[in-house]
């Protein structure tokens, strides 16, 4: 995520209570978009 700093200018970040974050860029030339999806890490217990 840190290398698509280049990759727009603009960045669309979405929340919610039952979704991870979303992030994404689309391509400054409009052919594209780059989207990540950050979720917590989930725990097991033993």
């Amino acid at each position: 995520m840190l290398k698509a700093d280049k990759f727009s200018e603009e960045a669309e970040i979405s929340l919610g209570t039952d979704m991870p974050l979303s992030l994404t860029l689309n391509m400054v030339t409009g052919d594209g978009k780059l989207s990540f999806l950050l979720a917590p890490r989930l725990e097991q217990d033993d």
